[in-house]
């Protein structure tokens, strides 16, 4: 695992921020861990007591069984559903909405920690998009929860904090709302990034004052590149059936769907070919900061590219088609589908063996509707982190060790 400790080339963040949010200036960070000890301490300070209840919660901290996860610690807890009683309710963290705009000013500034500046757009575009997206619905009892600010707007999004940045034992921060969620787990100056979960609705947006608006476009515009690359036998060992799945399969309730590789490994693609998968990895590691990224990129290259796999569903001649694709390897494991959207049209299109669309008299399936999840298999929540930290720390090891 890396320590993320870079003197001097984080300057230019801000870490020191106060109520006042546009007077400060940016002052340097010896690394990652401490820039976000800083804002997570800077924003939880400017909460007030019941607020703060809401927003901070022990690192260990259970939750109950419930409609959507099992008995397990609340920071596990993620989902990418509405907040809503008859759907999903969250309980962890304090919504954008609950807040005061300096608040908000200090919680945005928290989000950045550790993002790029491509995956804060990305988080504040889905955010942004998603009150656009619930907009074009037509349904009256939607509109009165957007005016009730239930839901789908960008202050329907929670920021929680688990344990006590301060305290140098390990600590997490989560915010979490339709279409994403986000987790960064801490032990000293290390972390861990996953998971992380990004979608929209609608990916591409059709009208009003934001028509044109394209949310999340390059991860599948990556994939066909890659898909149009491979030869005819090549394809067929990609596609792992025609019909594409309505969700990821590693969901909240599915964390380990996955116990051997699917597709195509690396080792049979040529250097070309390498390049566009490893072009497909970085669109979703680069939406971390450069550091986090240049690591992660090594240690797939580290632990063997060429064990990283590439699999398919769905058409592979045509982008305005759903699609699934993975990629899964040892330290990396990507979903992401393209589904048919809400009362879309589904019913089926004919293809070839090696997955092209024959064209004819058929209906285009509306598919403007993503979901996506990265995930670092075994580093998840920190775990890698934690086994470390419980190895290591004398308040866990056994007396006499």
């Amino acid at each position: 695992m890396i320590r993320l400790i870079r003197p001097g080339l984080l300057a230019g963040v801000l870490i020191a921020v106060t109520a006042s949010g546009h007077g400060d200036r940016p002052v340097p960070a010896a690394n990652i861990a401490e820039m976000c000890r800083a804002r997570a301490t800077a924003w939880l300070a400017s909460l007030d007591a019941a607020q703060k209840a809401r927003a901070q919660w022990a690192f260990d901290s259970r939750a109950p069984k419930e409609r959507y996860f099992d008995e397990t610690e609340r920071r596990r807890k993620w989902h990418y559903l509405n907040s809503i009683p008859t759907v999903y309710q969250r309980e962890e963290g304090l919504a954008l909405q609950d807040m005061t705009d300096a608040q908000r000013i200090l919680a945005h500034q928290f989000i950045q920690c550790g993002l790029s500046s491509q995956g804060y757009a990305k988080a504040g575009n889905i955010m942004v998009g998603e009150k656009v997206g619930w907009e074009t619905l037509p349904d009256e009892g939607i509109r009165q929860s957007l005016k009730m600010g239930v839901i789908g707007g960008a202050g329907a999004y929670w920021l929680a904090v688990f344990g006590d940045p301060a305290d140098g034992r390990p600590w997490q921060w989560q915010v979490e709302g339709h279409h994403l969620a986000l987790n960064f787990t801490f032990n000293g100056d290390r972390l861990s990034e996953s998971p992380a979960f990004l979608g929209t609705r609608p990916t591409v947006i059709e009208e009003g004052q934001y028509a044109g608006w394209h949310l999340m476009g390059y991860e599948k515009e990556r994939a066909f590149r890659l898909m149009r690359a491979l030869d005819p036998q090549q394809k067929k060992k990609v596609l792992l059936q025609a019909k594409v799945v309505e969700n990821i399969f590693t969901d909240p309730n599915r964390l380990h769907a996955f116990d051997s590789y699917q597709g195509l490994p690396a080792s049979a693609l040529n250097k070309v070919q390498r390049q566009m998968l490893l072009d497909l990895i970085r669109e979703y590691v680069a939406n971390y900061e450069h550091e986090i990224e240049r690591e992660r990129m090594a240690e797939i290259e580290r632990q063997g590219l060429g064990k990283v796999h590439f699999a398919w569903m769905g058409p592979t001649n045509d982008i305005r088609y759903p699609i699934y694709f993975r990629v899964h390897g040892p330290s990396v494991l990507i979903e992401y589908v393209n589904a048919v959207n809400h009362n879309g049209n589904n019913a089926g299109f004919p293809m070839d063996v090696e997955g092209n669309v024959i064209h004819g008299e058929h209906n285009i399936p509306d598919s403007n509707h993503i979901h996506s999840v990265y995930r670092r298999p075994g580093a998840d929540f920190g775990d890698d982190l934690l086994r470390e930290h419980y190895m290591t720390d004398p308040a866990h090891r056994p007396e006499g060790k």
